[in-house]
Protein backbone atom coordinates (compact mmCIF):
# COMPACT_ATOMS: atom_id res chain seq x y z
CA UNK A 1 0.00 0.00 0.00
CA UNK A 2 1.67 3.55 -1.20
CA UNK A 3 1.83 5.36 2.16
CA UNK A 4 0.01 8.91 2.42
CA UNK A 5 2.79 10.98 3.42
CA UNK A 6 5.88 11.80 0.54
CA UNK A 7 9.02 11.29 1.57
CA UNK A 8 12.13 13.09 0.40
CA UNK A 9 15.49 11.61 0.22
CA UNK A 10 18.73 12.22 -2.26
CA UNK A 11 20.53 9.79 -5.13
CA UNK A 12 24.06 10.57 -6.00
CA UNK A 13 25.69 9.57 -9.26
CA UNK A 14 27.96 9.94 -11.85
CA UNK A 15 26.15 7.90 -14.98
CA UNK A 16 23.25 10.34 -15.42
CA UNK A 17 24.00 10.68 -18.87
CA UNK A 18 24.62 6.86 -19.87
CA UNK A 19 21.14 6.26 -17.54
CA UNK A 20 19.10 8.79 -18.12
CA UNK A 21 15.82 6.88 -19.23
CA UNK A 22 16.42 4.56 -16.49
CA UNK A 23 17.51 6.37 -14.05
CA UNK A 24 14.60 8.86 -15.06
CA UNK A 25 12.03 5.77 -14.92
CA UNK A 26 13.40 4.52 -11.33
CA UNK A 27 12.62 8.35 -9.90
CA UNK A 28 8.84 8.14 -11.50
CA UNK A 29 8.05 4.99 -10.16
CA UNK A 30 9.40 5.77 -6.66
CA UNK A 31 7.34 8.12 -6.28
CA UNK A 32 4.12 6.74 -7.82
CA UNK A 33 4.53 3.60 -6.00
CA UNK A 34 6.17 4.17 -3.11
CA UNK A 35 5.68 8.22 -2.52
CA UNK A 36 9.14 7.99 -2.37
CA UNK A 37 10.14 11.97 -3.75
CA UNK A 38 14.20 11.26 -5.04
CA UNK A 39 16.39 13.79 -5.66
CA UNK A 40 19.22 12.72 -8.19
CA UNK A 41 22.29 14.66 -7.50
CA UNK A 42 24.66 13.60 -10.55
CA UNK A 43 28.66 14.71 -10.57
CA UNK A 44 31.42 14.33 -13.10
CA UNK A 45 33.30 10.79 -13.04
CA UNK A 46 36.30 12.50 -12.21
CA UNK A 47 35.25 14.59 -9.14
CA UNK A 48 33.20 11.43 -7.97
CA UNK A 49 35.58 10.10 -5.56
CA UNK A 50 36.25 13.29 -3.78
CA UNK A 51 33.25 14.60 -4.02
CA UNK A 52 31.88 11.27 -1.71
CA UNK A 53 35.19 11.68 0.48
CA UNK A 54 34.31 15.42 1.44
CA UNK A 55 30.44 14.41 1.81
CA UNK A 56 31.34 11.97 4.37
CA UNK A 57 33.64 13.88 6.12
CA UNK A 58 30.92 16.49 7.08
CA UNK A 59 28.32 13.74 7.18
CA UNK A 60 26.23 14.64 4.55
CA UNK A 61 26.35 11.39 2.53
CA UNK A 62 23.10 11.31 0.72
CA UNK A 63 20.38 8.33 1.28
CA UNK A 64 21.81 6.15 -1.86
CA UNK A 65 24.94 6.37 -3.54
CA UNK A 66 26.12 4.57 -6.55
CA UNK A 67 29.71 3.24 -5.42
CA UNK A 68 32.43 1.68 -7.95
CA UNK A 69 33.50 -0.82 -6.10
CA UNK A 70 34.20 -1.76 -2.00
CA UNK A 71 37.77 -2.02 -2.78
CA UNK A 72 37.93 1.54 -4.46
CA UNK A 73 39.41 4.20 -2.21
CA UNK A 74 36.53 6.31 -1.10
CA UNK A 75 33.94 3.24 -0.57
CA UNK A 76 35.85 1.05 2.33
CA UNK A 77 36.40 3.83 4.55
CA UNK A 78 32.22 4.12 4.50
CA UNK A 79 32.19 1.05 6.09
CA UNK A 80 34.84 1.38 8.56
CA UNK A 81 33.13 4.01 9.49
CA UNK A 82 29.78 1.75 9.94
CA UNK A 83 28.51 4.71 7.60
CA UNK A 84 26.89 2.49 5.14
CA UNK A 85 24.00 -0.25 5.75
CA UNK A 86 24.68 -3.89 4.35
CA UNK A 87 21.90 -5.08 1.91
CA UNK A 88 21.58 -8.61 3.56
CA UNK A 89 17.93 -8.66 4.23
CA UNK A 90 16.90 -5.69 2.35
CA UNK A 91 17.09 -7.21 -0.94
CA UNK A 92 16.96 -10.31 -2.19
CA UNK A 93 19.75 -12.34 -3.74
CA UNK A 94 18.29 -15.32 -4.97
CA UNK A 95 17.98 -14.72 -8.58
CA UNK A 96 20.98 -12.75 -8.74
CA UNK A 97 24.67 -14.63 -10.26
CA UNK A 98 26.54 -15.61 -7.30
CA UNK A 99 29.14 -12.85 -8.47
CA UNK A 100 27.04 -10.50 -8.86
CA UNK A 101 26.77 -10.44 -4.81
CA UNK A 102 29.88 -11.42 -4.03
CA UNK A 103 33.24 -9.67 -6.26
CA UNK A 104 33.95 -6.70 -4.79
CA UNK A 105 30.60 -5.88 -3.12
CA UNK A 106 31.30 -7.59 -0.03
CA UNK A 107 33.18 -6.96 3.41
CA UNK A 108 33.06 -8.69 6.42
CA UNK A 109 31.18 -11.27 4.71
CA UNK A 110 28.48 -8.65 4.24
CA UNK A 111 27.14 -7.47 0.78
CA UNK A 112 27.14 -3.19 0.14
CA UNK A 113 25.59 -3.31 -3.10
CA UNK A 114 24.94 -5.29 -6.20
CA UNK A 115 26.49 -5.45 -9.30
CA UNK A 116 23.16 -4.85 -12.13
CA UNK A 117 25.19 -5.41 -14.98
CA UNK A 118 28.43 -6.83 -16.41
CA UNK A 119 29.66 -4.81 -18.64
CA UNK A 120 32.29 -5.43 -21.03
CA UNK A 121 35.46 -3.29 -22.19
CA UNK A 122 36.95 -3.18 -25.64
CA UNK A 123 36.58 -1.68 -28.63
CA UNK A 124 33.10 0.32 -30.18
CA UNK A 125 33.20 0.28 -33.86
CA UNK A 126 31.42 2.11 -36.73
CA UNK A 127 30.16 -0.28 -39.05
CA UNK A 128 29.71 1.82 -41.88
CA UNK A 129 33.23 3.52 -41.26
CA UNK A 130 34.97 -0.16 -41.92
CA UNK A 131 32.76 -0.73 -44.79
CA UNK A 132 33.68 2.49 -46.44
CA UNK A 133 37.95 1.97 -45.88
CA UNK A 134 37.06 -1.34 -47.16
CA UNK A 135 38.28 -3.40 -43.80
CA UNK A 136 36.92 -6.31 -42.18
CA UNK A 137 37.04 -6.81 -38.39
CA UNK A 138 40.50 -7.58 -36.73
CA UNK A 139 41.05 -11.11 -35.44
CA UNK A 140 44.30 -10.12 -33.73
CA UNK A 141 47.10 -7.97 -33.49
CA UNK A 142 48.48 -7.87 -36.61
CA UNK A 143 45.05 -7.51 -38.40
CA UNK A 144 44.45 -4.56 -36.10
CA UNK A 145 47.41 -2.59 -36.85
CA UNK A 146 46.55 -3.00 -40.35
CA UNK A 147 42.80 -1.94 -40.13
CA UNK A 148 44.36 1.16 -38.32
CA UNK A 149 47.03 2.23 -41.14
CA UNK A 150 44.25 1.60 -43.56
CA UNK A 151 42.13 3.70 -42.01
CA UNK A 152 44.52 6.30 -41.18
CA UNK A 153 45.60 6.52 -45.07
CA UNK A 154 42.13 7.36 -45.98
CA UNK A 155 41.81 10.41 -44.05
CA UNK A 156 39.86 9.16 -40.65
CA UNK A 157 41.18 8.99 -37.24
CA UNK A 158 41.22 5.20 -36.50
CA UNK A 159 40.51 5.41 -32.75
CA UNK A 160 38.40 8.87 -31.47
CA UNK A 161 40.12 8.86 -27.98
CA UNK A 162 38.63 11.20 -25.11
CA UNK A 163 41.97 11.31 -23.26
CA UNK A 164 40.85 14.91 -21.56
CA UNK A 165 39.27 12.37 -19.32
CA UNK A 166 41.91 10.44 -17.81
CA UNK A 167 39.72 7.36 -16.94
CA UNK A 168 39.08 6.44 -20.43
CA UNK A 169 42.23 6.74 -21.62
CA UNK A 170 42.85 4.02 -18.86
CA UNK A 171 40.67 1.84 -20.87
CA UNK A 172 43.86 1.15 -23.10
CA UNK A 173 45.86 0.02 -19.92
CA UNK A 174 43.24 -2.31 -18.25
CA UNK A 175 43.10 -3.93 -21.67
CA UNK A 176 46.80 -4.28 -22.03
CA UNK A 177 47.76 -5.72 -19.00
CA UNK A 178 44.74 -8.09 -18.94
CA UNK A 179 46.31 -9.37 -22.28
CA UNK A 180 49.93 -9.02 -21.55
CA UNK A 181 49.83 -9.78 -17.61
CA UNK A 182 47.05 -11.70 -16.77
CA UNK A 183 45.71 -13.74 -19.57
CA UNK A 184 47.82 -17.19 -18.50
CA UNK A 185 45.76 -16.54 -15.16
CA UNK A 186 41.74 -17.58 -14.41
CA UNK A 187 40.18 -13.66 -13.72
CA UNK A 188 40.07 -15.16 -10.06
CA UNK A 189 43.64 -16.67 -9.70
CA UNK A 190 44.61 -13.20 -11.26
CA UNK A 191 43.69 -10.89 -8.57
CA UNK A 192 44.72 -13.04 -6.18
CA UNK A 193 47.74 -13.44 -7.29
CA UNK A 194 48.02 -8.98 -6.81
CA UNK A 195 46.61 -9.01 -3.58
CA UNK A 196 49.06 -11.26 -2.81
CA UNK A 197 51.62 -9.47 -4.28
CA UNK A 198 53.23 -12.65 -6.26
CA UNK A 199 52.14 -10.82 -9.26
CA UNK A 200 53.90 -7.22 -9.23
CA UNK A 201 52.45 -4.01 -10.99
CA UNK A 202 56.02 -3.18 -12.66
CA UNK A 203 55.99 -6.83 -14.13
CA UNK A 204 57.14 -6.49 -17.68
CA UNK A 205 53.17 -7.37 -18.45
CA UNK A 206 52.20 -4.66 -16.90
CA UNK A 207 54.75 -1.78 -18.73
CA UNK A 208 53.83 -3.70 -21.80
CA UNK A 209 50.08 -2.92 -21.19
CA UNK A 210 50.45 0.94 -19.91
CA UNK A 211 52.87 1.34 -22.76
CA UNK A 212 50.23 0.69 -25.47
CA UNK A 213 49.44 4.36 -24.79
CA UNK A 214 52.16 5.91 -26.15
CA UNK A 215 52.78 3.30 -28.50
CA UNK A 216 49.00 3.73 -30.38
CA UNK A 217 49.38 8.09 -30.46
CA UNK A 218 53.21 7.32 -31.56
CA UNK A 219 51.44 5.35 -34.76
CA UNK A 220 49.49 8.37 -35.58
CA UNK A 221 45.99 6.49 -34.31
CA UNK A 222 44.02 8.65 -32.27
CA UNK A 223 42.90 11.65 -33.59
CA UNK A 224 44.51 15.20 -33.55
CA UNK A 225 44.89 16.62 -29.73
CA UNK A 226 43.31 13.54 -27.58
CA UNK A 227 44.00 15.20 -24.43
CA UNK A 228 42.05 18.13 -25.32
CA UNK A 229 39.16 15.46 -26.00
CA UNK A 230 36.76 14.46 -23.66
CA UNK A 231 34.95 11.17 -23.90
CA UNK A 232 31.56 12.53 -25.19
CA UNK A 233 33.44 14.58 -28.32
CA UNK A 234 34.85 11.11 -28.66
CA UNK A 235 31.60 9.57 -29.40
CA UNK A 236 30.36 12.24 -31.25
CA UNK A 237 33.48 11.45 -33.46
CA UNK A 238 32.62 7.76 -33.65
CA UNK A 239 28.99 8.55 -34.37
CA UNK A 240 29.23 10.86 -37.37
CA UNK A 241 31.77 8.94 -39.00
CA UNK A 242 35.03 11.15 -38.00
CA UNK A 243 36.35 7.95 -36.46
CA UNK A 244 36.15 4.06 -37.02
CA UNK A 245 36.50 2.93 -33.14
CA UNK A 246 36.05 4.04 -29.74
CA UNK A 247 38.20 2.37 -26.40
CA UNK A 248 35.61 2.25 -23.82
CA UNK A 249 32.92 0.02 -22.24
CA UNK A 250 29.47 -1.67 -23.59
CA UNK A 251 27.62 1.21 -21.91
CA UNK A 252 29.41 4.35 -24.12
CA UNK A 253 26.84 2.97 -26.66
CA UNK A 254 24.19 4.93 -25.60
CA UNK A 255 25.85 8.17 -25.42
CA UNK A 256 26.85 7.47 -28.91
CA UNK A 257 23.23 6.66 -30.38
CA UNK A 258 22.38 9.39 -28.98
CA UNK A 259 24.74 11.40 -30.61
CA UNK A 260 23.72 10.06 -34.35
CA UNK A 261 21.00 7.51 -34.12
CA UNK A 262 21.68 6.36 -37.52
CA UNK A 263 24.71 5.01 -36.43
CA UNK A 264 25.18 1.32 -36.67
CA UNK A 265 28.08 0.34 -33.99
CA UNK A 266 29.30 -2.41 -33.19
CA UNK A 267 31.51 -4.32 -29.82
CA UNK A 268 34.53 -6.38 -30.45
CA UNK A 269 37.56 -7.48 -28.19
CA UNK A 270 40.39 -5.24 -28.75
CA UNK A 271 42.66 -7.22 -30.50
CA UNK A 272 46.02 -7.21 -28.67
CA UNK A 273 46.76 -10.99 -29.11
CA UNK A 274 48.80 -12.87 -31.37
CA UNK A 275 47.73 -14.80 -34.48
CA UNK A 276 46.08 -18.05 -33.46
CA UNK A 277 45.45 -16.85 -30.30
CA UNK A 278 42.19 -16.15 -28.55
CA UNK A 279 41.78 -12.36 -27.80
CA UNK A 280 41.06 -10.90 -24.31
CA UNK A 281 37.67 -9.28 -22.99
CA UNK A 282 37.22 -7.70 -19.79
CA UNK A 283 34.19 -7.77 -17.84
CA UNK A 284 33.71 -5.71 -15.10
CA UNK A 285 32.52 -6.87 -11.81
CA UNK A 286 31.59 -4.65 -8.77
CA UNK A 287 29.67 -1.56 -8.06
CA UNK A 288 26.24 -0.95 -7.65
CA UNK A 289 23.68 1.48 -5.37
CA UNK A 290 24.91 1.43 -1.59
CA UNK A 291 22.54 2.51 1.17
CA UNK A 292 23.53 4.82 4.09
CA UNK A 293 23.15 4.50 7.58
CA UNK A 294 20.45 6.27 7.50
CA UNK A 295 18.98 7.19 11.88
CA UNK A 296 15.98 9.03 10.53
CA UNK A 297 13.57 5.48 10.43
CA UNK A 298 10.96 7.49 8.17
CA UNK A 299 13.83 7.79 5.51
CA UNK A 300 15.28 4.85 6.64
CA UNK A 301 12.43 2.91 5.54
CA UNK A 302 11.63 5.43 2.06
CA UNK A 303 15.62 4.27 0.96
CA UNK A 304 14.93 0.84 1.64
CA UNK A 305 11.41 0.76 -0.26
CA UNK A 306 13.78 2.67 -2.91
CA UNK A 307 16.44 0.65 -3.13
CA UNK A 308 14.23 -2.60 -3.32
CA UNK A 309 12.45 -1.18 -5.89
CA UNK A 310 16.17 -0.11 -7.67
CA UNK A 311 16.66 -4.36 -8.06
CA UNK A 312 13.25 -4.87 -9.38
CA UNK A 313 12.88 -6.93 -12.52
CA UNK A 314 11.46 -3.85 -14.48
CA UNK A 315 14.14 -1.82 -13.35
CA UNK A 316 17.08 -3.74 -13.88
CA UNK A 317 15.94 -4.09 -17.40
CA UNK A 318 15.84 -0.46 -18.20
CA UNK A 319 19.07 -0.68 -16.97
CA UNK A 320 20.85 -3.15 -18.90
CA UNK A 321 18.85 -1.27 -22.26
CA UNK A 322 20.49 1.79 -21.37
CA UNK A 323 24.17 0.47 -20.43
CA UNK A 324 24.40 -2.24 -22.72
CA UNK A 325 25.80 -4.69 -20.20
CA UNK A 326 25.68 -8.28 -19.32
CA UNK A 327 22.44 -8.54 -16.63
CA UNK A 328 23.42 -10.49 -13.75
CA UNK A 329 19.26 -10.85 -12.76
CA UNK A 330 18.60 -14.22 -14.31
CA UNK A 331 14.95 -13.02 -14.83
CA UNK A 332 16.13 -10.05 -17.03
CA UNK A 333 15.70 -10.83 -20.45
CA UNK A 334 16.48 -8.10 -23.36
CA UNK A 335 16.27 -8.67 -26.92
CA UNK A 336 19.15 -6.34 -28.20
CA UNK A 337 21.61 -6.72 -31.22
CA UNK A 338 24.42 -5.18 -29.36
CA UNK A 339 24.40 -7.04 -26.26
CA UNK A 340 23.53 -9.85 -27.90
CA UNK A 341 26.76 -9.49 -30.35
CA UNK A 342 28.89 -7.93 -27.39
CA UNK A 343 27.70 -11.14 -25.22
CA UNK A 344 29.14 -13.73 -27.48
CA UNK A 345 32.13 -13.10 -26.80
CA UNK A 346 31.77 -14.07 -23.16
CA UNK A 347 32.39 -17.87 -25.05
CA UNK A 348 34.75 -16.86 -27.89
CA UNK A 349 37.88 -14.83 -26.21
CA UNK A 350 39.67 -15.09 -22.53
CA UNK A 351 37.21 -13.09 -19.77
CA UNK A 352 39.87 -11.49 -17.47
CA UNK A 353 38.74 -9.12 -14.26
CA UNK A 354 40.32 -5.22 -14.51
CA UNK A 355 43.38 -5.68 -12.84
CA UNK A 356 42.32 -2.90 -10.13
CA UNK A 357 40.16 -5.40 -8.22
CA UNK A 358 43.63 -6.56 -6.97
CA UNK A 359 44.95 -3.40 -5.97
CA UNK A 360 45.30 -1.90 -2.33
CA UNK A 361 43.39 1.36 -1.30
CA UNK A 362 45.20 4.30 -0.82
CA UNK A 363 47.31 5.03 -3.09
CA UNK A 364 48.71 8.40 -3.64
CA UNK A 365 49.49 8.30 -7.07
CA UNK A 366 46.65 8.56 -9.67
CA UNK A 367 46.68 5.88 -12.03
CA UNK A 368 44.86 7.20 -14.38
CA UNK A 369 45.74 11.06 -14.52
CA UNK A 370 49.54 9.27 -15.31
CA UNK A 371 47.99 7.75 -18.04
CA UNK A 372 48.14 10.87 -19.54
CA UNK A 373 51.46 11.27 -18.40
CA UNK A 374 52.74 8.50 -20.34
CA UNK A 375 50.65 9.44 -23.63
CA UNK A 376 52.15 13.07 -23.50
CA UNK A 377 55.66 11.51 -23.09
CA UNK A 378 56.30 13.20 -19.90
CA UNK A 379 56.88 10.14 -17.81
CA UNK A 380 57.20 6.73 -19.15
CA UNK A 381 54.79 3.73 -18.10
CA UNK A 382 58.20 1.94 -16.18
CA UNK A 383 58.88 4.52 -14.45
CA UNK A 384 55.32 4.98 -13.17
CA UNK A 385 54.73 1.73 -12.29
CA UNK A 386 57.83 1.48 -10.55
CA UNK A 387 56.74 4.15 -8.30
CA UNK A 388 52.99 2.46 -8.20
CA UNK A 389 54.76 -0.87 -7.50
CA UNK A 390 56.45 0.69 -4.03
CA UNK A 391 53.36 2.29 -2.82
CA UNK A 392 51.29 -0.78 -3.18
CA UNK A 393 54.04 -2.64 -1.25
CA UNK A 394 53.99 -0.10 1.88
CA UNK A 395 49.98 -0.69 1.63
CA UNK A 396 50.08 -4.01 1.61
CA UNK A 397 52.16 -3.98 4.65
CA UNK A 398 50.49 -2.27 6.28
CA UNK A 399 47.50 -3.73 5.86
CA UNK A 400 48.83 -7.01 6.90
CA UNK A 401 50.28 -5.55 10.09
CA UNK A 402 46.89 -3.98 10.74
CA UNK A 403 44.81 -7.34 10.33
Amino acid sequence: EKPSKEVSITYMTWSYADRKNSIDLFIKTALERHNVKINLENFPTAQYNQTVKVRASANELPELLEIHSITSGYALPLIEQSMLLPLNGIVNFDRFIPDAVTVNTTADGKTYCITPQAPLIGLLYNKKVFEECGVSVPKDKEEFEQVCNAIKAKGIAPIAMGAKDAWSLHFIAILGVAEHALKEYSSTDAIAKLKSGELRVNSPGFIKGFSLIREFYEKGWFQKNPLGTDVNAACEMLANGQAAMHINGTWQYTPITQANPEADIGFIPLPLNEKGTKSTVVATSGGGLALKNIEDPEKLEAAKKAIQLYHDVDMLTALIIDMKGIPTHMDVKVEDKFIAEASAFLTQCVVQANYESGLQPGHKTNRQTECQSILSGKRTAEDFLNVYDQEEQELRSAAQQNS
